[in-house]
Formats: structure tokens, sequence, C-alpha cells
């Protein structure tokens, strides 16, 4: 069904996470180090990456950050367990990078739904990228199957998520969209931190689309569209 890099910080309890994962059939491998996660990341190529903690530490946090800025595993999907219910830490885990935030202990019948929520939400990520060839919007280039973006021919460094939210405002021009939306088809989730979020990846687009980002506007009240006939679209 695929394969998992499972990345813990407390050894023991690895093996019945481990056997949990196999029985639903999975490939699973493991790192028991930043240092060693990464690398495996790297050369594994994953389908999906799990980093379970007590609570999000400043060491896993920067593996997620670090996941997300190269290349081969920016479109992985991560999932965060922690056995931490606090809203600042699933807040802080879901803006270093990753996917969800599952608090433990949880039945296997949830993590394994959660897995697989995630592994089709990439899949069906890709397979709309794939259909799409280049895009170009006044001097701004778009290469979906890639994740490539370039502004008058200069590279656009954006997240994973900050270029999936801007496909939904180009793909659908003058369309509202509310935040509860964007945040179940981008992040495929629905939680009560995801109005913050939401607006901390849109500010963030803005930004790095420079005139064209204007274009972004904020509906009060209800959310964002994206309107290519304002001045910041030639």
């Amino acid at each position: 069904m695929g394969k998992i890099l499972l990345i813990e910080e407390n050894t023991p309890s690895q093996g019945s996470i481990r056997c949990t994962l196999e029985q639903g059939g999975f490939e699973v491998f493991t790192g028991y180090n930043s240092r060693m996660a990464l690398f495996q990341a790297q050369n594994e190529a994953p389908d999906l990456i799990i980093l379970n903690m007590g609570a999000p530490s400043p060491s896993v946090l920067e593996i997620c950050s670090r996941l997300r800025s190269r290349k081969k595993t920016a479109k992985v999907p991560v999932i965060i367990m922690s056995a931490s219910e606090r809203l600042s830490d699933k807040v802080v885990g879901l803006e270093a990078g990753a996917d969800d935030y599952v608090v433990t202990p949880c039945s296997r019948d949830e993590l394994i739904a959660r897995i697989k929520a995630r592994l089709r939400e990439r899949t069906r990520s890709e397979s709309n990228a794939g259909s799409a060839g280049r895009i170009c919007l006044g001097n701004l280039e778009i290469w979906p199957d890639n994740y490539t973006v370039s502004l008058a021919g200069q590279p656009v460094n954006l997240t994973v998520k900050e270029f999936d939210l801007m496909k939904m405002f180009i793909f659908h021009p003058n369309r509202v969209f509310s935040r509860e939306y964007l945040l179940e088809q981008v992040w495929g989730c629905d939680s009560i931190e995801g109005a913050r979020k939401v607006d901390v990846h849109v500010s963030n687009l803005r930004y790095k689309l420079q005139k064209i980002g204007k274009s972004i506007e904020t509906v009060h009240g209800i959310g964002y569209r994206f309107r290519p006939g304002n001045p910041g679209v030639n």
C-alpha cells in the first residue's frame, strides 16, 4: 500500500506503532534521530512520514520544516503524533509543515484512516497537477506538475501548501472561498485553529506573488477570492 518512514523519539513504543502500520499493509522503516531521518527521507522515497513524540519539540519541528524545504520531500505527507492536546502545540506543528496532527493514544483504525486520507490527497494532487502544462498569468509562470513558479523570470519559493492554495485561486478566478473550504481542500482537515492557518498562508502567498498577490482579495466574514481583473494582474 505504500512506504512509511516512522521517526520517533521514544524508541520503546516504536514497535507497537510499527506493528500497527505493518498490519495495515504498509512497508515501514524507522529513523531514530534527525540526521538519520533526513537521510532516509531523501534516499528511501517514502510515501508518507510520521513524526511520533510526546510533545512538539524544537528538534522534531525542525525536522518537519527541513523536510518541507527539500525538493525530494516537499510533497511527502507528514503526520505528527503527539500526546499533547494543547491547541498551541497543534498550531505549531501544523505551521511547521505537518499535514495532520494526531493526538495519542489513538485507535488503530483512526491512524490507518488518517494515513490513507493523506495518501489519497497526495495522489489526487499529483493527478490534477500532471494533467496541466505551464500556466501563464501576466509575468507569473506556473508548472503544476513539478510545483515550480517563476515571477518575471525569477523563481518563487513557495511551500507545498502555498502552491496548492495558489492553484485553488488561479484555477477558480472570481470564486469566493470560505476559510473552512480552503482548509478542507488544501489541508484535508477542519479544526478550530484553521482560520488562523489559512490567513497566515494567504498573507505569505500575497507577499511572495508581489503585485499579482494583491489580486487575492479578502471577502470579510467569509474568506478570499482571486480577481485577475485587478490592477495587480497585467
